[in-house]
């Protein structure tokens, strides 16, 4: 009778694995229209086939909840005040927020282990640093077919990679997305597990991976992402390697890194802490402050956000998006979003924590729940339930 009964388990254990990986895949689908209808219907599809018979608890339907109805929310002060709405984005946003409502609630009710984590971590970083290794060596072709596939047809939007080819600004490699500050999310979590495998079970691969997230960072030009990667190795080495020399070693293999990088390229973006451009977090808090003085923002909108008025702003940030698209209602669910993710693994000894903290920190100067591609990847993260 027990055989029979742990057979079953067995098996959804290996469908929730099958599900997670392709989760991942979806980030390497074109941020389009078409990708992006895409991966509503995978997940759509998942909903249906996966949520029917399972539990989900009871604050991640909350939160869904929230994600679905926050675009709704500012709609009618916009419609009392403007007496009318710009529909495309509010369009666009409704797609949004229930694709993330949707793909919270899959990914809540999967049940794997570590390896599955570690493997679908893999799937998601080394391709992508492959990439980001060929645009930093000018392989022929990969620009050109990033640019094709990953880059829309707007001839004005160019990615950092472009800007930096045209016109010699500082290199900035983001693999097969358009803003290496949203992809810095990938290799910051994936830092984050590499050193939980660590922990588990420390060799000299764990090492160079983790080295590796280094690289990928240097390649972003992501100054949060170099802050973040040095906030998380200090919290790693002060809980669980007191007395240990390895993270002596990661830490000189980072600090070599950054070092050598520098002298080949004096340009490098990703250790200039205080330099001030036009993505800097200087500019991002000067938009808050814009955005509560101008004349074009009503003062409700403080409160309520403003999607959908024919005047919205928005700041390029996650936690600037939400505020002023979604007001204080989206800043709530938002905070109530994080504190579920910190407890969500908590068992597990370096993880849910870690994980949540990285978000946190990157959302201060990119956008993680609000990119369609990186957040395939950052769900299953944060709330796949590890068994072991």
């Amino acid at each position: 009778m027990q055989e029979y009964i742990d057979e079953p388990m067995r098996l959804a254990s290996n469908k929730d694995k099958n599900i997670l990986y392709l989760l991942v895949l979806l980030t390497y689908i074109p941020l389009t229209t078409m990708g992006n209808m895409i991966r509503i219907a995978v997940v759509g599809l998942l909903y249906v086939m996966k949520v029917s018979n399972s539990y989900v608890e009871p604050g991640v339907r909350k939160i869904a909840r929230y994600m679905m109805i926050s675009p709704f929310v500012p709609l009618v002060f916009v419609f009392i005040n403007d007496g009318g709405i710009s529909t495309g984005i509010v369009i666009h946003e409704i797609m949004r927020m229930a694709y993330c409502a949707l793909i919270i609630v899959v990914a809540s009710t999967l049940d794997v282990d570590f390896k599955c984590i570690y493997t679908g971590t893999l799937l998601a970083f080394l391709p992508n640093f492959g990439i980001q290794i060929a645009q930093f060596l000018h392989v022929p072709g990969v620009t050109a077919l990033i640019r094709s596939n990953y880059i829309t047809s707007d001839a004005s939007e160019f990615s950092h990679l472009d800007l930096s080819l045209l016109t010699g600004a500082d290199f900035r490699a983001g693999s097969i997305y358009l803003n290496p500050n949203i992809f810095m999310v990938i290799p910051l979590l994936a830092l984050v597990v590499f050193l939980q495998q660590d922990y588990r079970k420390r060799n000299v691969i764990n090492l160079v991976l983790i080295a590796c997230t280094a690289i990928s960072l240097y390649f972003c030009g992501s100054r949060t992402g170099i802050v973040v990667l040095g906030f998380i190795l200090i919290l790693y080495s002060a809980k669980y390697l007191q007395g240990s020399k390895k993270i002596l070693f990661v830490l000189f293999v980072v600090v070599a890194m950054l070092l050598v990088s520098r002298r080949i390229d004096s340009n490098a973006r990703a250790l200039r802490l205080s330099a001030e451009d036009s993505g800097s977090l200087i500019v991002k808090f000067r938009g808050f402050l814009w955005y509560w003085t101008s004349t074009l923002s009503r003062p409700i909108y403080w409160l309520t956000g403003s999607i959908g008025a024919s005047n919205v702003v928005s700041i390029d940030c996650e936690w600037g998006h939400l505020y002023t698209w979604y007001g204080i209602f989206g800043i709530y669910w938002y905070i109530k979003y994080n504190k579920l993710a910190i407890k969500w693994n908590e068992n597990i000894v370096f993880y849910s924590k870690p994980m949540t903290y990285v978000c946190m920190l990157c959302a201060i100067t990119a956008s993680v729940l609000l990119c369609m591609p990186i957040y395939s990847v950052v769900v299953v993260l944060l709330f796949a339930k590890l068994i072991d």
